[in-house]
Parts: structure tokens; C-alpha cells; sequence
């Protein structure tokens, strides 16, 4: 067999062990396995002003301790009204219920930039992915959100989705790469392919939708193909390993009409170069056949591939901005056309279905470009800008809008035809640090990254209202309120901005050598407490911005500084495995307290300032009253806690850790009310709202989650 004309044989792959005896029970087995995902529904925030905590002492005069001794949930509103309710993958972590209270996932802020081809247009819904979620989302309306959440451990690397079929496929990293397969209508799992055993680098869905192509990392190297309406293999094989593929229709004879076997390319890893391959997939006997395509003296590294409508050309971009054409019929490079205006990597182009040769290309400064191909060159029909490098386009099904994905972490959709630009949603792109809401209002909250960028959130359309970028450092935390925001950095400089324009107001240069891990601001909005990597406390005066006192007890860096609502006491946690209680008026410490093993992450402080909660290390959530040297009560928490949040109008706490799993707690009596899934890395920061109708977690996956709070 040839591709129709040429000389070249097709070079044979390695055939399936079980082709020849059709479909085997080896591969998904629907319904076993791990247990497949939730699914929950957005619902819209009620946002109210928080009622004033009562001041009180931290403890009574007498008994220090000065040595260091120790709403009902909606359904989605798809066109079908069927219920997204996917069975869950581990019965923990079922939608949290209880008789005292409950939370539900209302909203994901986050979206995969990095990730080429990571975003689809399917049905008047975009799909894409956020941390170990997939998300589909109406862009008319940011509180329609659907979540298909618990198929994977860790980040999903890479999605696809079958418009014939109606499903969505998604792929992670990690030693149990699972691909899953989930029923885009009811958003259950079909099925769970669990041949991998390093992770996913790329997926395809034929053109036809009968077949799933997954293609293993560096380290798996594994090729399968599956079979969608069995689940079972159809070929496999090992390669070079798969950094793109696409399926161009039927493979086409000598007079270029269309055989029983199916047509994809691949562009895989040799080295330090990279190889375009053309395969052809015989599905009744399971073999798999492939030819090298020649490139000539051009050298070129290729960030997508596409094939035309009709399966005659293979569209590769590239690093340098150009596009490469290969005749499939010959399996050779046609030419190298340079699209005016089109710079850099990454670039992703999508083809219309049904056109004579039009394309839409994107490039990494953000141009996206409609083209028309006559075999010569590339002439441009229309072209437009988006905020950020182009990693992800897709065209609609009536073709009256481009969806634009970017590096940047923006979704951008554009209308075709009147070209118009409208920027449908915005995500952080690096790891956030820190989340602080305003304590006057439930309808903002800001949050810090380690790429430097600070955003101002409002929470009823979660749209950033302000941004502040500061390159080359890191933003370590944050705090906001009505009218100032105050950031610290790894450079050590504590930095205030406006909170509504993000105009820059101040800033203390050589707050803490080394960096500023910590601050807090105080209620009458006088002074600042920070804490540094060398353990030092400071209080800086907001007006002058000099220093008014120095506090040094703790060995290593300060994680947390904690502030009573007198102003008069702070407390501070250190990986030195201890807190501290100081008194501001006298620059002394009052008491010391320790925990036998592990650092300290995080501590707060209950509403009626009485009793402190501790998380670290120690794998455990502890409650401290300043009389006792050792905890009151204490409850494990599973894995080593980062963050801990208390409500102020009921009895509840929020932790999140390495775990990734978001934990509500009743303070009364330590009891897990539930766990929610969501972030695909540690959770790094955790807020109420003022209201105490939300809760709102944020981790290194880069994605903000918020929930809803049923009391």
C-alpha cells in the first residue's frame, strides 16, 4: 500500500498481539476499575458586610507561659436536561453533606495556557482544562459552569473532545496516568484506559470519532489506539516519543478515492530534532503503517499540525513563525510559507471541516490570522490581537466564532465575521501564594503569585477589576482592604497599591533581607506586622513607612503572623516548630508555646479571640488556649496541613495541604464535615468571605476554587 501515487512504501509498525482476534477485555473495562468523578453545578454568590468581632485579651494576667517548653444545588441547563451527577471516584469525597453544614463548588478560576490545544468549542460550551479538572463553561455566562472532577490525581497535560460522539477525553501526569473518557451529555465516566504507566502527552479523537489515539510521555513511549464504542484496543505500538498528532480521514489509493483505512499524522521527538510521520491504521487486522516524511534541508521544530479539509495537505507550524506544507499524496515537504505578522512559539492553527483551503493560524504575540491557501501561498483574509502567545484555537461548529486560548491565561472569542474581540475569562498562570478578601465587603478578593502578578477579583462576574504585574520578583502574600493593598516579595520590599486602579502607592524597601513571607494589616489600618525568612517580626508604621520595632525569637522563617483584633497582640508560627504570642505595647514576647515535631504552616485565630488553631508538619489540626502549654484538643488531618481558615458567624474551619483536597471542619468537636476535590497540587491558601457564605482555595496548580457554604 502507498498514500496514492507515490514510490515510498509505508514502513511497518509494530501489530497488536490481540488485532487478530478482534477486541479484547484488556484495556478499559467501563464501570471498573477506579471509580469515576464528581461532578458538580455552579450557582450565583450572595454577597452581605460582615458584623465587627468583639476585642479581647489573648490570656488573663496571671497565667503566662514564658517558657518554650513545649441554596439547593442547580441542575445544568444543557439542551438534552440531563444531570451531570457522575458517580465518585473515592467515597470520601462525595459532594459534602451533613445535618450542620454543607459546601458545593461554585466556580474555577484557571485555565492551562501552557498546555497546547487545550481548549475546544463543542455545543455553545467551551471545554478546557484547569489543574486536574475539566471545566465546561458557557462564556455568556460566568456562573454556568459544569466540572468533571475526581478522574485525575494529579494535572491534567492534555484534552480532546469528539463532536461526532459527544465525549471528552482527558489525560495526567503522574505514575497512574489514566486516560479518561467521559459522556459529554451526563458527564459520567465511560470509560477509564489505564495502559499507560507515565503520563499523557497528547490525545485525538479521529474525524469520524470511532477512534482515540493516546499517545505516552518520554518515559512511557506507548502508542495505543482504542476503539470508542467498545473501549477496547484496536493497535499499539512503541515510538519515538508523540509530541502531536492529528487524523486526516481515509487513506486514499492511486486514483485518491478513499480505502477502509485511516489517515493520521504524527510529528514525534529524535533526538534533539523532530520527525513528521504519516500512519496509516487498518482496524480489522490492527496494523499500524507508517512513512517518514521528507523535509529536504529544511530544519524546523513544529508546535501544531493540522490537516486540510480534503486530506491532500498537512499543515505543520513552527518555532520561526512559518508554516511548513507537506503533500500527503507524495509524503514530501511542499514549501515553507512565512504568514506576514505571525512571530515566535507557539503557534496553533485549526481548519475549518467543509473549506477550500482556509485555515486559522495563531502565533506567540498574539495574532490571530484567517487564511486562504492556493497551493503558492498564504493570502490573509482577516487578523486580529489577543492579550498573550496563542496556544490554543477553536472554531465553532456554525463557524461564526474562534475561540483563542493563551499563554497568558485568558480565553478570548472571536467573531468571524465582524471580527469583533471579546475577552471571555482571565487566570493566573504561575502558582499563587496568598488570598485575602476585604473585611468590609464579600464582593472582592485579591490573590498573589509567584510570577509577581496580584489580581483583584469580583466575585459577581469573577472578573479581575484590577492587575498588578511586578516582573522578575515573586508576590509571596497579600493583603486587602477598602482602601489600600499590600503585597510583600522575595525581594524583601513590602509594596501598596490601590486596590481599585492598582496604581502603585508606596512601598518599604529592605522590609526583611532575604524576603518578606508574611504580613498582616491592621484594622485601623496604622500599621503593618511582617514577618521574614530569618524569623524576624517587624511593625512598620503605615504613615511614615519606618520601622517601629524589632522582634526576633524564632530560629528560621516566619510562615504566618496573626493579628488580634485589639491591635495590641500578634501572634507568629515559624518552621521552627513553635508560636509566639507578643505584646506590642511592651515589644516583648508574652508566651512561647511548641509542638514535639514538624514546622508550622499556618494559625489563626478563633472569632472570640480566645483560642488559637495551629496546622504544619505535625499532620494535624491543633486548638490552643495561651493558659496551657499543651494543645486543648487535637485532630489529624491525613498529611501535612498548609493553610487554615475560620469562619466568623459559625463554627466551621477550612484546611487545605499537600493532600489537595479542600477540608471542612466543625470547631466544636473536630469533626471532618467533608472533603472537596478540585486542585491538582498542594493548596497553599485558604479564605472565607466575610459573610461566611464562601470559601475560596488556591494552590500551585495556578487555580482559584470557590465554594459555597450551606450552614
Amino acid at each position: 500500500a502507498n498514500f496514492g501515487g507515490g514510490d515510498r512504501k509505508y514502513v511497518l509498525g509494530k501489530e497488536h498481539p490481540y488485532a487478530k482476534q478482534g477486541s479484547r477485555a484488556h484495556s478499559s473495562r467501563p464501570g471498573s476499575g477506579r471509580r469515576s468523578g464528581v461532578l458538580s453545578r455552579a450557582g450565583g454568590a450572595t454577597v452581605s458586610r460582615p458584623s465587627s468581632s468583639n476585642q479581647q485579651r489573648p490570656y488573663p494576667e496571671s497565667s503566662m507561659h514564658t517558657k518554650r517548653d513545649g441554596p439547593v444545588m442547580k441542575q445544568p441547563s444543557y439542551s438534552n436536561q440531563q444531570n451531570y451527577n457522575a458517580e465518585p471516584r473515592r467515597s470520601e469525597n462525595k459532594a459534602v453533606t451533613s445535618s450542620s453544614a454543607a459546601m458545593e463548588l461554585d466556580h474555577a478560576i484557571g485555565f492551562a495556557g501552557h498546555l497546547s490545544n487545550s481548549l475546544f468549542s463543542h455545543k455553545d460550551k467551551m471545554i478546557y482544562a484547569a489543574g486536574g479538572n475539566v471545566i465546561i463553561a458557557n462564556p455568556d455566562d460566568p456562573h454556568d459552569q459544569n466540572f468533571l472532577t475526581g478522574g485525575h490525581e494529579n494535572q491534567i497535560t492534555t484534552i480532546a473532545v469528539n463532536t461526532k460522539a459527544d465525549q471528552i477525553a482527558s489525560g495526567g501526569e503522574g505514575q497512574a496516568p489514566d486516560v479518561i473518557v467521559w459522556d459529554f451529555p451526563s458527564g459520567k465516566i465511560r470509560y477509564r484506559l489505564q495502559e499507560h504507566e507515565h503520563g499523557i502527552s497528547v490525545l485525538a479523537f479521529s474525524n469520524d470519532g470511532r477512534f482515540l489515539a493516546t499517545c505516552g510521555n518520554a518515559l512511557d513511549k506507548k502508542f495505543f489506539i482504542w476503539d470508542m464504542t467498545t473501549g477496547m484496543i484496536v493497535a499499539s505500538t512503541y515510538f519515538d516519543p508523540i509530541l502531536m498528532i492529528t487524523w486526516g480521514g481515509r487513506v486514499r489509493d492511486k486514483k485518491r478515492r478513499p480505502t477502509s483505512s485511516f489517515l493520521f499524522a504524527t510529528i514525534s521527538a529524535v533526538g534533539k530534532a523532530q520527525k513528521v510521520s504519516l500512519w496509516a491504521l487498518h482496524p480489522s487486522t490492527g496494523k499500524l503503517e507508517s512513512v517518514a516524511c521528507h523535509c529536504g534541508s529544511h530544519v524546523r521544530m513544529f508546535t501544531s499540525v493540522e490537516f486540510s479539509a480534503d486530506g491532500e495537505w498537512l499543515y505543520a507550524g513552527t518555532t520561526s513563525g512559518d508554516i511548513a506544507i507537506f503533500q500527503v499524496k507524495r509524503s514530501v515537504l511542499f514549501s515553507m510559507v512565512n504568514v506576514s505578522g505571525i512571530v515566535g512559539i507557539p503557534t496553533s492553527i485549526t481548519v475549518p471541516e467543509t473549506s477550500d483551503y482556509q485555515l486559522y493560524v495563531g502565533g506567540a504575540n498574539g495574532v490571530v490570522a484567517h487564511l486562504s491557501f492556493d497551493e503558492k501561498s498564504f493570502k490573509s483574509i482577516s487578523r486580529v490581537k489577543v492579550d498573550g502567545g496563542v496556544s490554543s484555537l477553536s472554531l465553532s461548529e456554525d463557524k461564526s466564532q474562534v475561540l483563542a486560548g493563551s499563554t497568558t491565561g485568558s480565553i478570548t472569542r472571536i467573531h468571524t465575521k465582524s471580527l469583533k474581540v471579546q475577552l471571555v475569562s482571565q487566570s493566573h498562570c504561575a502558582s499563587i501564594k496568598s488570598i485575602s478578601f476585604s473585611p468590609e465587603s464579600s464582593e472582592h478578593f485579591c490573590t498573589a503569585t509567584n510570577n509577581g502578578d496580584i489580581f483583584v477579583w469580583n466575585t459577581n462576574n469573577y472578573r479581575i477589576s484590577a492587575k498588578i504585574s511586578e516582573p522578575r520578583i515573586r508576590a509571596t502574600c497579600v493583603v486587602l482592604s477598602e482602601d489600600v493593598m499590600v503585597a510583600g516579595f522575595n525581594d524583601g520590599v513590602i509594596r501598596a497599591y490601590d486596590p481599585e486602579t492598582g496604581e502603585k502607592l508606596w512601598k518599604i524597601p529592605n522590609a526583611h533581607k532575604d524576603g518578606v513571607t508574611t504580613l498582616v494589616l491592621s484594622l485601623n489600618q496604622k500599621f503593618i506586622v511582617s514577618g521574614g525568612i530569618r524569623g524576624e517580626v517587624r511593625v512598620w508604621d503605615v504613615r511614615t513607612r519606618q520601622l517601629v520595632c524589632h522582634l526576633k525569637e524564632h530560629s528560621t522563617r516566619v510562615n504566618k503572623v496573626c493579628l488580634y483584633d485589639s491591635n495590641k497582640y500578634v501572634l507568629s508560627c515559624s518552621r521552627d516548630k513553635s508560636f509566639l504570642c507578643w505584646d506590642l505595647m511592651s515589644e516583648k514576647r508574652l508566651t512561647a508555646h511548641s509542638q514535639p515535631m514538624g514546622g508550622i504552616n499556618d494559625i489563626t485565630l478563633t472569632p472570640d479571640q480566645k483560642t488559637i488553631l495551629t496546622v504544619g508538619q505535625e499532620r494535624a489540626v491543633s486548638l490552643w488556649n495561651l493558659r496551657s502549654a499543651k494543645p486543648l484538643r487535637q485532630w489529624s488531618h491525613g498529611g501535612e496541613a498548609t493553610c487554615v481558615a475560620v469562619a466568623k458567624t459559625a463554627p466551621l474551619i477550612a484546611t487545605g495541604g499537600v493532600s489537595r483536597l479542600l477540608m471542612l471542619w466543625d470547631l466544636k468537636t473536630g469533626k471532618c464535615l467533608g472533603k472537596g476535590i478540585g486542585h491538582s497540587a498542594t493548596i497553599t491558601d485558604v479564605a472565607f468571605s466575610p459573610d461566611d457564605q464562601q470559601v475560596v482555595s488556591v494552590g500551585e496548580d495556578g487555580s482559584i476554587l470557590v465554594w459555597n457554604i450551606f450552614v
